[in-house]
């Protein structure tokens, strides 16, 4: 059998590739330069789904795909917003959107500033982190219900954080995604 040259080189490229290094959805979908142009224009308003449980498989155990990665529950993880736009969320059961200023990074939330959810079936605990959250969603609930941001939450440019109040999808599942104003 013999191997072409161009197919050797693929072949060396595919088994050398380094996959140690894992990014979530929500920090591949964000470019080196967040001011890079965008593939669809910016719009005045997005959906988004916050919570989603159409993601994973229904195989077993217990629908094993549907697991612990809450990064895949927000979709789309990245919008692209025009300035003075707004976003309606489709929020699922037991979720609560927070948007915060521009510039605020996962890090910068303080999650030990925690508060009873106090709904049964739902995890305990929510973060009220107030620095920098411009907007919240109506607290968590066994109801999916729609929430659209404030008037005026993305009047100037920049890169908006949006998390998940509930304290383990934050704080565990990285829960979380962004908002960019041109």
């Amino acid at each position: 059998m013999k191997i072409l040259p161009a197919s050797l080189a693929l072949l060396l490229l595919l088994a050398c590739e380094d996959t140690s290094k894992t990014t979530s959805p929500v920090e591949s979908s964000l470019s080196a330069d967040e001011n890079a142009p965008t593939l669809a224009p910016a719009s005045l308003e997005a959906e988004v789904e916050f919570g989603s449980d159409e993601v994973g498989s229904p195989f077993p155990p217990a629908q094993h795909d549907n697991s612990f990665h809450a990064f895949d529950r927000i979709r789309p993880h990245v919008i692209h917003l025009q300035r003075g736009g707004s976003v309606e969320y489709e929020v699922y059961p037991c979720h609560q959107p927070a948007v915060y200023a521009p510039g605020t990074e996962p890090e910068d939330i303080d999650v030990t500033l925690l508060e009873p959810i106090g709904v049964d079936g739902c995890p305990p605990d929510r973060i009220n982190d107030p620095t920098g959250r411009l907007a919240l969603a109506p607290p968590q609930s066994l109801d999916e219900k729609d929430w659209t941001t404030p008037p005026g939450t993305f009047d100037q440019p920049g890169k908006y954080l949006v998390i998940c109040t509930t304290f383990v999808h934050f704080q565990f599942a990285k829960m979380y995604a962004y908002v960019i104003v041109d």
